[in-house]
């Protein structure tokens, strides 16, 4: 009676462990075959699985048939699972240059933004001011400034904390509303830098022949110069002339100011 551990149709007794080996011996004869790797023969003598080929020669017709056949199979299995492996790292590779060729678009963008900045019309300067009579725009300055040390600054958007653009925005009232000074020669500048972490709102005035930025918080310094009171945070490139008359209208001082405020600054 034949052994459990026979296959059905063997003339001959093989353990399953045995016959697995054939097949597998097979299956790696073939393909080390298909690839050029050896040729049947001499090589055969030394080769790990020459004596389990030599024993499934010796197979009988159907044993042998099904061993070439799970063999064929094996051989089918590796391949379909090599090709999966390959297409996975593929779209692995894919994905990770994707990926970089995203973060280096995005780093371009970050990049790019300041030029976009630089290219937009917020650079366009406000324009020149009507000048009748004798004009000493630093002795105008420095009484602003004064007026700023002695008697302080507005809190001018009720937001809690007295920064920028309350300095700012006291400068323009000081200058237009107490000293009524000329009109339109004093505006508001916004400067935001992402490159050194600069967002800011000061002051501009008219000198004359060309517009000076100025820090309101300078007011104790010889030199209120923006460029002199931030250092190398501050870069021109980066002003916007646009924000004067935004910043004036959502004070929190009543319209009718607001208007008159935003008038004197030379915005109608």
């Amino acid at each position: 009676m034949p052994s459990n551990s026979m296959w059905y149709g063997e003339t001959r007794e093989y353990t399953p462990s045995e016959l697995n080996f054939m097949v597998s011996a097979v299956a790696n004869c073939q393909k080390c075959q298909e690839l050029g790797m050896c040729q049947p023969g001499a090589c055969c003598v030394h080769c790990n699985y020459g004596a389990a080929m030599q024993a499934t020669e010796s197979l009988d017709a159907l044993t042998k048939s099904r061993v070439y056949d799970k063999a064929d199979t094996l051989n089918i299995i590796r391949q379909v699972s090599t090709t999966y492996h390959l297409k996975k790292e593929k779209d692995e590779k894919r994905k990770l240059i994707f990926g970089y060729i995203f973060l280096a678009l995005l780093t371009l963008l970050v990049f790019m933004i300041p030029v976009f900045e630089r290219l937009s019309c917020h650079d366009i300067l406000p324009k020149i001011p009507y000048t009748d009579g004798p004009y000493n725009w630093k002795e105008n300055v420095q009484k602003v400034m004064d007026k700023i040390n002695s008697d302080g600054v507005y809190d001018c958007y009720i937001d809690g904390c007295i920064d920028c653009k309350d300095y700012s925005y006291t400068f323009l009232i000081y200058w237009y509303n107490v000293f009524n000074f000329d009109t339109g020669k004093s505006v508001l500048v916004q400067n935001s830098n992402y490159q050194t972490d600069f967002h800011h709102l000061f002051i501009a005035v008219w000198t004359g022949d060309r517009w000076k930025c100025i820090e309101p918080q300078a007011y104790y310094l010889k030199d209120w110069s923006i460029e002199n009171f931030w250092g190398n945070k501050y870069n021109a490139m980066y002003n916007d002339w646009s924000y004067t008359y935004s910043y004036i209208t959502s004070s929190r001082f009543s319209f009718d100011f607001e208007k008159q405020l935003a008038i004197k600054a030379g915005y109608r």
